[in-house]
This record gives C-alpha cells, structure tokens and sequence, in this order.
C-alpha cells in the first residue's frame, strides 16, 4: 500500500539476484506452508527435510520414502505434509508429533500430489495413467473418469482406450472441484465428491498439459503445455442448476455436439475463461516450472534448458516481460514464488535450493533532508587536518575557555595598569597645583576620591586579584 501512495506507476519490487541458498540434500521439489514459514523439500535419497525461512536451518526431517520424493503438498493449518515419489507410494506426515499418519501403495510411479483442504483426501497424479482420488479413512482409491479427443477439426472424437494417457489433477481451494489436465489438451472440471463432468474446455491447438497451479485465492489457473506456451485463465464457478455428466454421458455429448477449437466442448459459458498467454519468442523454451507472485499480478517461469538456470517474470496484467533472472549453469527442476513476500526459491539439478530477493537499497533522505544521494561516486578531497588525532571535543573546549579567560585577563590588566599611571601622573599634578591654597574646591576633592579609587585598583592588581576587581 505505501509502495502505491508513493509511486503509483512504479511496479512491485521483484526478485532480482540470489541472497542465499540452502543445501541439505539432492532436493527434486519444493512446497511452502500457508504462512511461508517454512518450506518443505522433498529429496532424491526418500526424505524430506523441512527448512525455516527465517533462520535459513533445518527444522525437522523424514525419511517416509524409499525412491526420490517427486511432489509435497501442506495442509492448510500446516500441520499435516503429504508426499509423493517414484516407490509408487503417497504418505500423510503429522510434523508436530514427527509422526507418519498414513501410508498407502499405488500402481504407479507418483509424479504430482494434492491435498484436500480436509486432509483426509488426496489426489495422486502418475506418469502414466489416470490419477486417483486416494481416502486415507476408508483406505480407498477411485481413478478420475477421462474422457480424450482423438484428431482435430471434423475428425475429433472421443477415444476409448484411456490406459496410456498422461494427466495431472487438483483441487480447488474449496476442495469441491477438481481441475484435470489431460494430455490431449483438454481441461476437465469434475465434482469431488460425485466425480461426475461438470465441463470439458478446449486448450488452443489441443497442446498436452504438462502442470498446472492455482493462485492462493483460487481464483486464476495457470497452466504450463508441451507447446512452450504457458496459458493463465479465469476460474468461473459452475452453477448449481449446470448439468453434470458421467464419462459414457460425456462421449455421447461430444460425439453429437459441435467441436471447436478451444473453450468449451459442452457449455456456451466455459468455467475457465482464457485471459494471457506467455511464452518465449526467441528461445523458444519449454518451461519446467511455472508460478504465481504473492499479489497475483506477476507471473514466473523457469525454462527447460540442461545448463542454465534462468527464470522469465512477466506481468499478469498487461503480459508483458519485466524481468529475466539468470543465476548458475545448472538446470531448474521446480520453482515457487514465497505467499507473503517478493522472494522466490528455485530447485535446481544439483540438489541446492537457491532463494532470489530484491536488491534493498536505503532511501537516505527519508532519514536526514541534508542528505544527499548520489547518482555516482564523487572524488573526495581530504583536509590536512581531518584525520589527525585530536583531545576529546570537551577538552579541547575547556582549553580554549581558559586561554580566552587568560587573555580577557591579560588585556584587563594592561588596561587597568595604563589607567592607573594615567591618573597617577594627574594626581602628581594636582598635588602641585594645589600647593599655597587654604581652601580645596570641591570638585578638586571628588577627583582625588577618583584617583584614590584607581589607586586602590592598581594595588589588587599588582596582588593577583584583577579578576574580581570593579571599576
């Protein structure tokens, strides 16, 4: 808010260069808790460690897997931790007994993992084959239906064999709906508790979904494809009176309906309404990670190459590119952006998880007006004396009040000496004058008092006293 008050055109201060990073294993994925305290990693040896953003150290570890760990996911209190990982097993992790909950076998190899804002229920995405929706209390697991569009134009039909085909899924923020990404571009939006189609939305070009991300607040979906195109959209909530379909309702629906290139397959006003497209026109790199900012107005995606670290910022609203972070020769395995704060932590292929940071810089005029900023360095001209070692600032304060009482003294005296003769050679003089008079004039009296008085002033000084002598 004082960033707006201050410069209303000026844009929100992003990352820039690395500030630290934290190395304790071979890390593969990375997930913040709600508050971005702490930032959980899962690791290629089966553990995951549990690192505090304040203090830069380790807070906790587990080791619930066997194979590298591919997907973590928080719960919303941020008790609770689930995993994922290639040993084709998911587990419920309660940190604050530092004891595993749940722990249940899949059929396949656990690429990506969601947790029901209720943590009793997870979705498990594989390599190959549907996802699931796994129930730790009943200890059950249902497959999500799939529906795939074969061909484009006239010749798009629903296929039937579903075994090889390749899909992440998620929860909403609410845990009611479920978001797929199907690997023949499509999206589907299914009920959670029914599993039953509520729309099926078109990618444009029918490019294969590789993730997928929500924002914090649930509102925009981000979604990376094979086609180097990452594609942010508007989530619009199904209304209660939408139909809603079963997998064989769905392909008959498809097959008799009017295919089109992209939005919706089975509604004139799709759940999810394309907003932004980003991608790289010189490269052309597929991207390994994509990620919202904490405000939501930027968005940031790392780039497959093998030997470079580099991450691509742009503005959620206009679409434009900000930024570019370059960091070390080493791949990018996943990125996040911090809920809270401009900071963002990237895994890359050498296990390290580096945390990028704006460059602060101090604003010293908001601390003294006298203070100048420069734009560049200044040559400065050293005095002869500046860095001499001097007495204290109170001694030399007191020597110089007492030379100046000693002068002040000695130019009193010297007065009061030169007065003094004055009025002694007047005295002599009237003395002589008053020589054969009987009578004194007053006035002549009053002048010897004067003299008598200087006198006097002569003699204290001649004794030490002149400092306390009035005149």
């Amino acid at each position: 808010m004082n960033r707006i008050l201050l410069d209303p055109f000026q844009s929100v201060e992003l990352p820039e260069t690395i500030e630290e990073f934290l190395d304790d294993g071979v890390a593969q994925c990375i997930a913040f808790n709600r508050r971005g305290t702490l930032l959980a990693a899962g690791c290629a040896d089966g553990q995951v460690v549990i690192w505090d953003i304040e203090t830069r150290g380790v807070a906790q570890r587990c080791a619930p897997h066997s194979m590298p760990v591919t997907s973590v996911a928080w719960s919303k209190d941020g008790r609770m931790l689930l995993s994922g990982s290639l040993d084709k097993c998911i587990c419920l992790w309660d940190l604050q007994q530092n004891i595993q909950e749940h722990q249940m076998k899949l059929d396949g190899a656990v690429v990506h993992v969601s947790l029901h804002p209720e943590p009793s229920k997870c979705i498990a995405s594989f390599a190959v084959g549907p996802p699931v929706v796994a129930d730790f209390a009943t200890d059950t697991v249902k497959p999500l239906p799939t529906v795939v569009m074969e061909g484009e134009g006239k010749n798009s039909k629903p296929a039937g064999n579903h075994s090889m085909m390749t899909a992440v899924a998620l929860y909403d923020k609410a845990g009611d709906l479920i978001y797929m990404g199907q690997s023949k571009g499509t999206i589907a939006v299914l009920d959670s508790v029914s599993l039953k189609f509520l729309d099926v939305v078109k990618v444009p070009g029918g490019s294969r979904i590789v993730s997928m991300v929500l924002n914090r607040r649930g509102t925009r979906l981000l979604v990376n494809c094979y086609d180097r195109v990452v594609r942010l959209y508007e989530t619009c909530q199904p209304g209660k009176r939408r139909r809603s379909y079963t997998a064989a309702d769905l392909k008959n629906r498809l097959m008799s309906a009017k295919v089109t290139k992209q939005g919706s397959l089975v509604h004139e006003d799709a759940s999810l309404k394309l907003l932004r497209e980003f991608r790289n026109e010189v490269e052309r790199w597929q991207w390994r990670g994509v990620a919202f900012s904490n405000d939501d107005e930027h968005v940031i995606g790392a780039s497959n190459a093998k030997n470079e670290h580099i991450m691509y910022v742009w503005n959620a609203v206009v679409g434009n590119l900000e930024r570019i972070l370059e960091g070390p020769k080493e791949g990018a395995l996943d990125l996040l952006w911090h809920p809270l704060r401009s900071c963002v932590a990237s895994v890359s292929t050498t296990g390290k998880i580096y945390l990028w940071a704006p460059i602060y810089r101090e604003n010293w005029s908001a601390f003294a007006p006298d203070f100048e900023e420069l734009e560049e360095n200044r040559e400065y001209v050293e005095r002869e004396d500046e860095f001499d070692i001097n007495e204290r600032e109170e001694d030399r304060l007191a020597a110089a009040a007492a030379a100046n009482a000693a002068d002040l003294s000695s130019q009193l005296q010297h007065n009061i000496k030169r007065q003094a003769k004055r009025s002694h050679a007047v005295m002599t003089d009237l003395q002589h004058s008053m020589r054969g008079f009987s009578s004194i004039n007053p006035a002549l009296l009053f002048l010897r008092y004067q003299v008598s008085e200087q006198e006097w002033a002569l003699d204290a000084v001649c004794a030490g006293g002149a400092g306390e002598v009035e005149l």
